[in-house]
């Protein structure tokens, strides 16, 4: 059986506690062109209420979530680009 990319116990950040992988290895399942197309019937606004006041079952993959609080300080940095226009603009 072919191991996860999310599997490997390598790819778990000690600090954070958290799954890292790399998405380039994950598997593509479909696209939009692979999806039948919806009925305009289903597009209809009394279908799309019926469609939503039942929605399906979702379960996390995060059981549980850590307070920010207790989590550990990381370096991070944030890229801010500006552009040269009559003035710098921030993009």
């Amino acid at each position: 059986m072919p191991k996860s990319p999310l599997s490997s116990s390598s790819n778990t950040s000690p600090a954070a506690g958290t799954v890292s992988f790399d998405p380039a290895k994950i598997p593509v399942i479909g696209v939009d062109s692979d999806f039948p197309a919806v009925s305009l019937g289903m597009l209809r606004p009394e279908k799309l209420q019926q469609r939503f006041s039942a929605p399906p079952v979702w379960t996390p993959e995060v059981r549980e979530e850590r307070l920010f609080s207790d989590c550990i300080p990381l370096r991070a940095a944030v890229l801010v680009p500006i552009v040269m226009r009559e003035q710098l603009t921030v993009l």
